[in-house]
């Protein structure tokens, strides 16, 4: 079997490694498409897997338009020579371009509500659209709904184990208080109307947190001067792993706040989008996450919660919970990939199905 994965956002990398790694372990060709977003190359690179660049990235609208011209007309003419039965990617513009142009299935994944124009491609072209069971929008009669989060694609623990070196990374120790914040670019299509934390705020908390613990800030866009000095220095494909040792996380940034959730590190989440997001309405119902639009309000929560002593223990006995309640995601992609398109009849007759991937 052929198979081409389109991969816009170092998120992806994360949520489709495995499942890459296991078809290509059972014998499968698969080609990987990429755009050069934040560190999704040197993600890449780090779990050994090669990739093929589509277009560029800016935060400029226009460029953007260019560069998504670009990687469309590329992305049909290697999927033209290359001739994969079926294409696999997080409600990606370029493989519904393709499919649509080339009559490929297009499998499509998909848990942000507010990317209306990728969400768009996808009803519009992808064969089958997979979201998480608490997804808030009905994308037509091939959406198929599986109860977990994508996270889990590669935080499971079947996946994933924290590496403690990191700590030494970080200049702490296993028993210190450490908080993440998180500062995103703004630049994405599905950001446009959306802020996030006021430069005031971003200062101010800095200096607020650092009274319960040391501060790291992981930053898409350039620090000013005076937050420069907390700056997480690390190798980006190790933010994981500090995000799993932290005792909290505060700030922007949809897909670490997740991360940081569903790895039991409790997750302040600053935006008032977030609010209409199923998958962080869901780990609000474990305790894991705390949605609030307004950024006072916001670190008043961060500091309430890391007053109480024994936030970690309870946090792991929510993932505990998390983790039992839903499924494999990785095992269920390869399921769905390797049998489709009697998969698909099959989820869609039989949504219980899915259970067998707990």
């Amino acid at each position: 079997m052929k198979i081409v994965f389109d991969i816009g956002h170092p998120g992806h990398v994360h949520h489709f490694k495995h499942a890459i790694k296991a078809l290509m372990h059972k014998g499968h060709r698969v080609l990987i498409l990429a755009r050069p977003k934040d560190v999704t190359l040197r993600l890449l690179e780090a779990e050994g897997l090669r990739a093929i660049v589509v277009g560029g990235h800016s935060t400029n609208h226009v460029k953007k338009g260019f560069n998504q011209g670009f990687s469309h007309l590329k992305t049909v003419l290697i999927c033209a020579r290359f001739r994969p039965d079926i294409l696999v990617g997080r409600a990606s513009p370029n493989l519904g371009f393709a499919s649509f142009l080339l009559g490929i299935p297009f499998i499509s994944f998909n848990d942000t509500e507010h990317a209306h124009m990728n969400a768009l491609y996808a009803a519009l072209f992808s064969d089958y659209r997979i979201t998480p069971l608490p997804f808030r929008r009905n994308l037509g009669r091939k959406h198929l709904r599986i109860d977990s989060l994508f996270e889990l694609a590669y935080l499971n623990p079947k996946y994933f184990e924290p590496d403690p070196k990191v700590l030494n990374l970080l200049g702490i120790r296993s028993n210190d208080t450490f908080i993440i914040m998180r500062i995103v670019a703004w630049g994405a299509t599905h950001d446009v109307g959306y802020t996030g934390l006021s430069p005031a705020m971003k200062t101010r908390a800095i200096h607020e947190l650092s009274q319960y613990g040391k501060v790291f800030i992981s930053s898409e866009a350039k620090l000013p001067e005076d937050l420069k000095p907390y700056q997480l220095k690390i190798p980006p494909e190790k933010l994981v792993d500090a995000l799993s040792y932290a005792t909290m996380f505060f700030g922007e940034g949809g897909t670490v706040a997740a991360e940081a959730a569903v790895l039991g590190t409790v997750a302040v989440k600053v935006g008032v989008a977030a609010l209409n997001m199923g998958n962080f309405i869901e780990l609000a119902k474990y305790g894991l996450m705390h949605v609030i639009p307004d950024e006072e309000r916001a670190l008043n929560k961060t500091i309430e919660l890391l007053k109480d002593k024994d936030l970690k223990t309870k946090n792991k006995k929510r993932r505990t919970r998390l983790l039992t309640e839903k499924i494999d995601v990785t095992a269920f992609t390869v399921w769905f990939i390797e049998n489709y398109p009697k998969s698909a009849s099959v989820i869609k007759k039989e949504p219980d199905y899915q259970y067998r991937f707990r």
